[in-house]
């Protein structure tokens, strides 16, 4: 059973706790009760209530994450994110406008967006958190892992939980998609062209001009972009997209 602090009246650390998430997201919480406040210790059991809630989401989960998380804790992700996402429940993540620029967090987007998700990035709020079912939410002042954040709150309360859903809503909105692929450049044209057509990275750079380095370079981007890990796939990807 998670220890989740449950007071009839919320004590000091609950209540701190409260108006810092609060601060954030609203101007008008107010302090709600005991019952539909829940004060979660630990990182471990953040981490079993996110999962619990998950499981048992229906409809939605709605994200806030305002800080760019590490390649690793995306992949500790990727297993529940996908099973929400196989049981038909729609997600929405929206990072930070930094992510951006962020290579794995781009990878990420445009990996989940291919299983169904829907992934932003713009303005956030400062607080980090989830909404299930557009009923129950789980919000801390900062990140579960990061800035040594090891509380969090579960929240009941309608009116609460409404007005995060708002925000995120509102957040949304001004959000750009994550998982849109910027145009090639010619040069990317060109040396798709020529990788389609079998010529070696000494040959293009040659045709070029550039150095072998800068065709290295662009090769390892392309192989990230069309989702293949060796030259003969990327070439492949390249031949059934007519670049032949």
């Amino acid at each position: 059973m998670m220890n989740i602090s449950t007071p009839e009246l919320l004590d000091d650390r609950t209540l701190r706790l409260w108006q810092a998430v609060a601060g954030h997201v609203t101007t008008d919480a107010g302090n709600p009760s005991s019952g539909n406040l829940l004060r979660i210790d630990g990182v471990p059991l953040i981490r079993e209530a996110i999962r619990l809630a998950s499981r048992e989401a229906a409809k939605t989960v709605d994200s806030m994450i305002p800080y760019v998380p590490s390649e690793a804790g995306l992949l500790a992700s990727v297993k529940s994110d996908t099973a929400l996402l196989e049981r038909g429940v729609t997600t929405r993540s929206l990072f930070p406008t930094t992510a951006e620029s962020i290579p794995h967090i781009g990878h990420y987007a445009k990996w989940i967006a291919r299983h169904g998700a829907q992934v932003r990035s713009g303005p956030t709020s400062d607080a980090r958190f989830l909404i299930f079912d557009r009923r129950v939410a789980i919000a801390s002042a900062g990140s579960v892992g990061r800035d040594k954040t090891d509380q969090a709150l579960l929240i009941q309360d309608e009116g609460i939980v409404t007005s995060l859903a708002g925000l995120f809503d509102d957040r949304w909105d001004r959000g750009a998609d994550l998982t849109h692929e910027k145009p090639l450049s010619e040069r990317d044209k060109v040396i798709l062209h020529a990788i389609a057509n079998g010529h070696k990275d000494t040959t293009i750079a040659r045709d070029l001009g550039v150095h072998v380095t800068t065709v290295e370079r662009a090769t390892k981007a392309l192989r990230e972009r069309f989702d293949v890990s060796s030259r003969a796939e990327l070439m492949s990807a390249a031949r059934r997209q007519g670049w032949r």
